[in-house]
């Protein structure tokens, strides 16, 4: 099969943009714990460089011809970064089979910080369309080569645990398995929570039991003692599974000799790394100083339910915090019958 010349793509892969996502990666995981209120936030912002990149690449991939045409390699290393933190399934799915799904032992069902029913469709949806290219690319993606093909075959190295030929038949198998696990999984549970599609009747009667559960705990005042455990225990999975992902890529720059795409001195390199870092010294920022933190918090939330701000002398303060915020209301003191039979208007 033809063979394709190995380029380096920093403006795809550059240590900038690989350095924003490993910042998003851990920051989000870091800001479920140390700054709760920040990680809406980071999942948005996580959300939108994964499909700005995977914009990037189907695009690329698309273009049969260019000159800019891109290599299966480069291919490989932009759905690491893009579907990076859904391998975390993997141990999930695992340690869902050995509790029987039970929904009490579920992390997914005890986050630290619930996601929104928007947020979850579009990353459901997401989830699909990068699944669907990974399903293309391990299929029949790779098999383009020489100069009718979509993607360059140029061989080349893939991470495996070790170093491994991104055509060796294992590799290639375990992948496509994954990746049809994930998208009929997906699948369901995106028609589930639009309503396209129900769970059988036995799972619904579980749910249903699930949640009566936890509405008479919480009317107690109670908390499971495995949910704070198995945050934990999901939040160190998740770890271990960014820091595998962030060693794979790493790793295949390095073994296919992608020289260039370790230098950070154009725009498209520094402005993700910014975004990203400045992202993250805000959640440890929000971690050391929580009472400032929650007096931010509490001045844009007065903002926007239209409080009045009464300046006020104060010293020491940061600025802009030197405020008393009250609220504008108009105050009624209705009629009262009072001893005696008379009525007395309220001023």
């Amino acid at each position: 099969m033809p063979t394709c010349a190995q380029q380096a793509q920093p403006a795809l892969y550059g240590l900038g943009i690989r350095t924003a996502f490993y910042l998003l990666w851990y920051g989000t995981i870091l800001a479920a714990w140390a700054a709760p209120s920040e990680l809406p936030l980071l999942r948005l912002t996580t959300s939108l460089f994964i499909g700005g990149e995977f914009l990037s690449l189907a695009i690329l991939a698309s273009d049969a011809t260019g000159a800019d045409r891109i290599t299966v390699v480069d291919a490989y290393i932009m759905l690491l970064l893009t579907y990076g933190t859904c391998y975390a399934l993997i141990p999930r799915y695992i340690w869902g089979a050995l509790t029987g799904w039970n929904p009490f032992w579920d992390p997914g069902r005890w986050p630290r910080v619930p996601a929104t029913g928007v947020f979850v469709v579009l990353e459901l949806v997401g989830v699909l369309a990068v699944t669907s290219f990974q399903m293309w690319f391990w299929t029949s993606g790779r098999d383009g080569g020489g100069s009718d093909g979509v993607l360059c075959d140029n061989g080349g190295w893939g991470f495996f645990f070790a170093q491994v030929p991104i055509d060796a038949g294992l590799f290639v198998a375990v992948n496509i398995v994954f990746v049809v696990v994930v998208l009929v999984c997906a699948t369901v549970g995106l028609g589930m929570w639009v309503g396209v599609c129900w769970p059988p009747r036995w799972i619904r009667r579980r749910e249903r039991r699930f949640e009566r559960e936890v509405w008479r705990a919480e009317e107690r005042g109670e908390e499971y003692a495995w949910r704070r455990t198995l945050q934990f225990w999901a939040s160190v999975v998740d770890t271990t599974v960014v820091s595998v992902v962030v060693v794979a890529v790493e790793l295949t720059v390095q073994w296919n000799g992608l020289n260039g795409v370790g230098d950070v001195d154009t725009a498209a390199q520094t402005i993700p790394l910014v975004v990203a870092g400045g992202l993250l010294a805000r959640v440890v920022y929000a971690w050391f100083f929580p009472a400032h933190d929650r007096k931010v918090r509490k001045a844009l939330s007065a903002r926007r339910k239209g409080l009045v701000v009464r300046p006020e002398k104060g010293f020491g303060m940061p600025p802009g915090m030197d405020r008393v915020y009250v609220r504008q209301e108009r105050v009624y003191v209705a009629s009262e019958t009072v001893e005696g039979g008379g009525e007395a208007a309220g001023a």
